[in-house]
């Protein structure tokens, strides 16, 4: 088994493992938006594309790429292989540092020396490390989740590493424009008012003090602290001084809790996030009024003991008025034999579990009522075809993988090197 195939099966299992312990059920969830649900946002540039040298760059390295926006490597790795066997370096981040240097051309990097290492990472049960570094424009750490790289890597033997799969947000070569014009203080006054909240003033702002990066004030009218740090923010090939801004008001039935990215040299805001997730049978205050309650919707039946056999279809079922979208959950036990004595003769000892997932989107509500029941039917066939986790009976699990060559899951939604069918 290689470095690859390792890390997928040790992702995989996790996952398995928190399906097989939800149950033989079906659920149907959703969390319709709340009071504060402005439109998140985020200012960009129409999306780059490789260049004919980036492509280039991925055949030579034999690789297989998805591409992000501004035209770097999304994803990067290299079927069956390494992208190296041999990458020079003490420890696992100075291999990954030596790597990105040799192969910076591929992510529109002039250099390295902009990247800080974020984290070093050992994969748990491997020798496998993986190295996530942090892109800098002028100085200035990127804010907005973007400009990231992270390099999975395992020692070889002295001083050398294999690097299996890389992963970026990377931006690129990104000038930095202008100087920072705006306080902290005005910073936050421009966030907050882009989020409605009431004491956006200068007035309100009674105290600042930095700590672990963060410049924290206490403002009149608000109970929590406010929240800035300084950075920088690319629009395609140029970057600004940008503050991120944490805002946050629990003061209210409705708490609102906001990432709003502020220009700081005109005030402009640049991105703006909701960081209010809604999970309780409350209702909010708006005069929409709907409901915060997830709703989930179980069943239990059987599945025939013949090829390809479904459950009879589920439903339908009500969802509540700004639902966009369904995530479904299904798992089966399997009874297993085998045989026991010299007579030959059979006697049950457990069951294997075998797990599917599904998810659907739709527009409006009238959407998810017509879809929920084939949800759940795709969900349920997926797992009556799903190869078995049983150590103990590997005829029925490898005849659960032919079939879900032959019937069970479409080329893309099978994972051959984790005997996996996954519903997409």
């Amino acid at each position: 088994m290689n470095f690859r195939q390792a890390l997928l099966r040790a992702v995989l299992a996790a996952v398995a493992a928190m399906l097989v312990f939800a149950g033989p059920s079906f659920g149907v969830s959703a969390a319709p938006q709340g009071a504060h649900s402005l439109r998140n946002f985020t200012r960009s540039a129409p999306v780059a594309k490789p260049s004919a040298a980036q492509r280039a760059a991925v055949k030579a390295l034999h690789a297989k790429v998805t591409w992000n926006a501004y035209g770097t490597p999304s994803t990067l790795m290299r079927p069956g292989g390494f992208l190296s066997k041999a990458t020079a370096g003490k420890s696992a981040s100075s291999a990954a540092r030596w790597w990105l240097a040799k192969h910076r051309g591929l992510f529109r990097l002039d250099n390295v020396r902009s990247l800080t290492v974020l984290a070093d990472s050992k994969l748990t049960g491997s020798t496998g490390h993986a190295v996530t570094f942090q892109q800098s424009l002028g100085g200035l750490k990127v804010v907005n989740g973007s400009g990231m790289i992270t390099v999975t890597l395992r020692p070889a033997k002295t001083n050398r590493w294999k690097v299996g799969f890389v992963s970026s947000t990377a931006i690129g070569a990104a000038k930095l424009r202008g100087t920072v014009k705006l306080t902290a203080a005005q910073a936050f006054v421009h966030a907050a008012s882009n989020a409605g909240f009431k004491s956006a003033s200068m007035l309100n702002v009674k105290g600042q003090k930095v700590a672990r990066g963060w410049i924290n004030l206490r403002v009149g009218g608000l109970p929590d602290v406010q929240r800035l740090r300084l950075g920088s923010f690319a629009i395609g090939r140029t970057a600004v001084p940008a503050y991120e801004t944490i805002l946050l008001d629990r003061s209210t039935a409705d708490p609102a809790a906001f990432r709003v990215i502020v220009n700081a040299r005109t005030g402009a805001v640049l991105a703006r996030t909701s960081l209010v997730d809604y999970f309780s049978t409350a209702k909010t205050t708006s005069k929409a009024k709907s409901t915060l309650a997830v709703q989930t919707f179980n069943f239990s039946g059987e599945v025939p003991g013949t090829e390809g056999a479904c459950d009879v279809k589920q439903g339908p079922y009500t969802v509540g008025p700004g639902v966009r979208a369904l995530d479904g959950f299904a798992a089966a036990t399997i009874p297993t034999k085998t045989r026991r004595g010299d007579a030959g003769s059979e006697t049950e000892t457990g069951a294997c579990q075998a797990s599917g997932t599904a998810r659907i989107a739709a527009v409006d509500a009238a959407a998810p009522v017509a879809n929920a029941a084939q949800s759940a039917q795709r969900a349920r066939c997926a797992s009556s075809n799903a190869p078995s986790s049983s150590e103990s009976s590997p005829s029925i699990r490898s005849e659960a993988q032919k079939r879900a060559r032959a019937h069970s899951c479409p080329p893309e939604a099978y994972i051959e090197e984790s005997d996996v069918c996954r519903v997409i």
